[in-house]
């Protein structure tokens, strides 16, 4: 929805803080990805000087539900109830920094004033995941890889890109995933049978199973999953 569609008036939605600006006026300036809205900046004016407090709402990775008043050309922050603080996040800097990272490639790559709900859930609960001790990078694989499916991006870990074999091995480079006759002359990330295994798994798990398997960090696995969420990150740049 384009922002000058919107009328003037009150509005509600819940979502979280993307990114957080302040201005030497000591107006507060928020990029908040919210449902049905998409991504918006909100005005919250005075609350860097304390004029008006918002707590800890206007705080990136804070998810709440947001009380907003579009005047002629602007939303303005009225009020805000948090819903989750994702305080875990800050008490592990690995945590924080995939997190931040993952909300910095959603405010690079979704367009503005553009809604996508099924975008902003997948976000929440991977978020959540993380908070709620999942090794940060495999949430950050099926955050990435969920967001690429629903868009129509992701490649198949099923099949080659080229001939269509099911893939036992693979190398993944810029194009996809190609079996071993299909990558002879091609560089790039070679995966084995198990690292495919599990990058499928976690891509298809649910929620609850991954709370429930209680994965540990491993270096090995977070250097693989690092690798592969650098690759669906490529992705986004080349196609969006």
């Amino acid at each position: 929805m384009e922002a000058n569609l919107y009328k003037q008036g009150f509005y509600s939605s819940s979502g979280t803080v993307l990114q957080r600006k302040i201005s030497h006026k000591g107006d507060m300036y928020l990029n908040l990805f919210l449902r049905d809205f998409g991504r918006v900046w909100v005005t919250a004016y005075g609350s860097a000087k304390g004029k008006v407090r918002f707590g800890g709402g206007t705080e990136p990775l804070t998810w709440g539900r947001y009380q907003l008043y579009r005047g002629t050309d602007r939303f303005s922050l009225k009020s805000v109830e948090v819903v989750d603080d994702m305080w875990p996040l800050r008490k592990n800097s690995n945590s924080l920094r995939i997190s931040a990272r993952m909300i910095r490639l959603v405010r690079h790559h979704l367009p503005p004033d553009q809604p996508d709900d099924k975008l902003l859930a997948i976000l929440y609960w991977n978020t959540v995941l993380i908070a709620r001790g999942c090794p940060p990078e495999i949430a950050e694989w099926r955050f990435m890889w969920r967001w690429l499916d629903s868009w129509g991006l992701a490649p198949s870990l099923r099949y080659c890109t080229a001939c269509g074999a099911e893939l036992d091995e693979a190398l993944w480079d810029e194009n996809g995933l190609f079996c071993p006759r299909c990558s002879i002359d091609r560089n790039g990330l070679r995966l084995k049978k198990r690292d495919l295994l599990f990058l499928l798994k976690m891509s298809i798990s649910s929620f609850q199973e991954l709370l429930e398997n209680r994965l540990k960090e491993d270096p090995e696995i977070s250097r693989l999953y690092s690798s592969v969420s650098g690759r669906l990150a490529d992705i986004l740049d080349l196609r969006t």
